[in-house]
């Protein structure tokens, strides 16, 4: 199972805590659970994405779930990679030679209060911010101008007349690690589009955690 990273603080954890315990005592057998937070770019993603995978094994099955180890990261102050990790995916890795896009192919819609309340654009060489569900919070493409702290809880687009747009589907789904040609099989409107990929496991990070399932148990 998977979700946000706030529902571990649901009620001081003690939502969390109860959803486990019914994983634990469900079916015939129950299942032994463990629990641990993941960070996407870790794991191959262009993007920051903290989600709380939860793993079930049955409690007659004779196996413990063991979580993945990174295999991307940041080099050392020396400038090298350590325990084999690859350096992080960024955005100019995935979406770099991506045409500019035509009109009807991005959300246009306006910036909300809440959007303008921090930053929302992330340079060619750094992973996403997280690719959401809503279309109204859809990153900002790294080619847009950038966003300046104004006040609290306030920014602005700097210099105001400056070029800014959202990432597309095509760019969202790219960043999510789905496979290029995957944007044939998404339909609906562009705000659902946006919701289909912003909903969606990044493929990479499911890969990595179904890996260290044993092919093997008694």
């Amino acid at each position: 199972a998977e979700n946000v990273k706030g529902l571990l603080l649901l009620y001081k954890g003690k939502v969390f805590e109860a959803i486990k315990e019914e994983f634990s005592n469900i079916g015939r057998h129950g299942y032994h659970v463990a629990s641990k937070l993941l960070n996407a770019k870790y794991f191959g993603v262009a993007q920051d994405r903290e989600r709380v995978i939860i793993v079930g094994v049955r409690k007659d099955i004779n196996i413990k779930y063991k979580y993945p180890d990174h295999t991307h990261g940041e080099p050392n102050f020396f400038g090298m990679m350590q325990n084999g990790e690859k350096p992080f995916r960024t955005l100019k890795n995935e979406i770099g030679r991506f045409r500019a896009p035509k009109p009807h192919e991005i959300y246009s819609g306006r910036f909300s209060p809440m959007y303008m309340s921090r930053n929302r654009k992330r340079n060619w060489d750094e992973v996403s911010f997280t690719i959401q569900a809503n279309a109204m919070h859809v990153p900002l493409h790294p080619s847009s101008c950038d966003m300046a702290k104004v006040e609290r809880d306030k920014f602005e687009f700097d210099p105001p007349w400056g070029k800014y747009r959202r990432l597309t589907p095509k760019e969202c789904l790219a960043i999510q690690s789905f496979p290029r040609d995957f944007i044939n099989k998404i339909e609906g409107s562009v705000q659902q589009q946006y919701a289909q990929i912003g909903n969606a496991v990044p493929p990479k990070l499911a890969e990595a955690i179904a890996k260290k399932i044993p092919k093997n148990y008694s």
